[in-house]
C-alpha cells in the first residue's frame, strides 16, 4: 500500500504527465521505486526511478520527473518509428 506522500506524488505526477503525453498513464511506487508506465495503442513504455524516498527528501520534484520521463519517452518513440 502506498504511503500518503507516495500517493500524493503519484497523483500530481499523473496530472502533469497527462498534460504532456498522449496515452494511458500509470504511476505508482513499489519497494521504494517510482514506476511510470505509458501505453498508447501497441506501444508500451516503462521507466523506473530507484531510491524514491531518498530522491524525494533531496528535493526531486514532479516537474523534474516529467522532464526525465518525457525526454526518455520521446527518444523511445523516435527509436521505434524513425530508426
Amino acid at each position: 500500500m502506498l504511503k500518503d506522500y507516495e500517493w500524493e506524488f503519484c497523483l500530481a505526477l499523473h496530472k502533469k504527465l497527462k498534460e504532456k503525453v498522449k496515452g494511458k498513464i500509470f504511476t505508482t511506487v513499489k519497494e521504494d521505486k517510482l514506476i511510470v508506465e505509458i501505453t498508447m495503442g501497441k506501444v508500451e513504455f516503462q521507466m523506473g526511478f530507484d531510491n524514491f524516498a531518498q530522491r524525494l527528501s533531496e528535493g526531486y520534484t514532479t516537474d523534474a520527473v516529467v522532464v526525465d520521463v518525457t525526454k526518455a519517452y520521446r527518444a523511445y518513440i523516435n527509436n521505434i518509428y524513425f530508426a
